[in-house]
């Protein structure tokens, strides 16, 4: 009887086997790109976090007759005793001066550049639960060679003799003078990509008074006030200027005019990848069926599309029509006189 028992199960997990494999095979999509191979001289270990510095009391709730109103913000004692005395308020960055002049939008080949990093290969352990504990391990892997590089993600779910999902995704290209060049186009794969620089500016902290974020003005759990937006066509240049730090400030002491006393501890500078006009790409390529292209710079607000239907339509092997508005072929239109 327990041989009888022995047969049905076994066949069931060959089953399982089976379908599995034929999913991944699905997921696997056009063949990845010849791994370049380099030599990595140094490991770094994962250090435990300093500790945290001890929370800023919260303020007392206001009198019911001062309720109406908001008080003018005060330094905490803590904040104000540590407060470098050569950072000035907000107020000192007005009147705003002259924008420098802009980077060009696509240097020289001839240009310096970005400083790109040297070869770098990440390590991580993974955990769920999905009706019991499930384990797995991913690995990021960025590789230069001279002016080639490339990027690699290997995932793997499950027991490491044998996993029950395993993914790679690569990404190729070249490094010039204006940036990362993918080689999408090679495939046949339109990606058409701006660059667009935004700034923020951080305040010292203050006890928590701004309960919900604002458009361009938030509070950090630590009590710092976070700044913005700016857009800036100024190509890969990620630097801060005087001139926009000015905008964001004025417009942030229009909103809170008790902002103009606040010291300004530090400001950023960053890029956004985008499409020539803002809105997502996504297109197979016509040359080399199994390969697909997907661009945007709102990856946390689309994760609920890209989970769901992108997903669906890739491992189906078509986008069909329901994505064909958002083809890049959209930016072939003739330019109005």
């Amino acid at each position: 009887m327990p041989a009888l028992l022995v047969l049905p199960v076994l066949l069931a997990h060959i089953w399982l086997g089976v379908a599995v494999q034929g999913l991944q095979e699905g997921w696997g999509g056009a063949a990845a790109p010849p791994r370049l191979t380099v030599a990595y001289v140094r490991e770094l270990i994962a250090q435990p976090p300093p500790t945290p510095a001890p929370r800023l009391k919260k303020l007392a709730a206001p009198a019911a007759a001062a309720a109406a109103s908001l008080e003018p913000l005060v330094n905490p004692p803590e904040a104000a005793a540590s407060a470098p005395e050569n950072i000035e308020p907000l107020q000192a960055l007005l009147p705003i001066v002259e924008p420098v002049a802009a980077a060009p939008v696509n240097p020289p080949a001839s240009d310096a550049g970005v400083e790109w990093p040297p070869s770098t290969r990440l390590s991580y352990e993974l955990t769920g639960n999905y009706r019991g504990p499930v384990n797995g391990n991913a690995q990021v892997e960025w590789i230069r060679q001279a002016s080639r590089y490339q990027v690699h993600l290997d995932v793997s779910v499950g027991p490491s003799f044998a996993p029950l999902i395993t993914r790679h995704m690569s990404s190729d290209g070249e490094l010039t003078a204006a940036g990362i060049v993918p080689l999408a186009k090679s495939l046949g794969l339109p990606a058409p990509i701006v660059a667009e620089r935004g700034q923020i500016l951080v305040t010292e902290r203050f006890r928590p008074f701004l309960r919900l974020p604002g458009s361009g003005i938030r509070q950090t759990a630590d009590g710092t006030i976070l700044m913005g937006t700016s857009k800036e066509n100024v190509g890969l240049d990620d630097r801060t200027s005087v001139a926009v730090g000015g905008r964001i400030a004025a417009r942030a002491i229009r909103i809170l005019p008790e902002l103009a006393s606040a010291r300004l501890n530090r400001t950023w500078g960053g890029i956004r990848v985008l499409t020539p006009d803002h809105h997502p790409v996504y297109a197979e390529s016509e040359e080399c069926p199994g390969a697909f292209v997907a661009i945007c710079h709102s990856g946390v607000t689309l994760a609920a599309a890209h989970a769901t239907d992108l997903a669906q339509a890739i491992s189906a092997g078509s986008l069909g029509d329901y994505f064909a508005p958002f083809h890049a072929r959209r930016f072939d239109v003739p330019k109005a006189a």
